[in-house]
């Protein structure tokens, strides 16, 4: 090891635990950030929306919508988020009614 791989290595194990990095294959995918309900969330790219529903605490009886150039879809839990939704973009959480697609909020 040289003396420059040393310091690269103390000044690594230094900084606070929440900065370090691991390089490991994970570590090659990045976070997207969307936002939810006007929330900012970071989401790994292979997240479903059934995950994010469970992480953001939201009930089955609300479906996710994002707008598209096709106007607004609802997303099913199964869907998974990247695949639907570019980083920055808005989800938004509807009500279901019974008979009524989105109910009122």
């Amino acid at each position: 090891m040289t003396r420059d791989d040393t310091t690269a290595t103390i000044a690594q194990q230094l900084r606070p635990a929440s900065e370090q990095t691991m390089e490991t294959e994970a570590d090659t995918t990045a976070l997207s950030e969307v936002s939810l309900n006007g929330e900012s969330v970071d989401i790994d790219p292979d997240t479903t929306v059934g995950e994010l529903r469970e992480r953001a605490g939201i009930g089955s009886a609300e479906v996710f919508t994002h707008r598209s150039p096709d106007g607004i879809e609802a997303l099913t839990d199964d869907d998974v988020v990247g695949d639907h939704i570019d980083e920055g973009d808005e989800i938004q959480t509807q009500p279901i009614a019974d008979s009524e697609v989105f109910g009122a909020r």
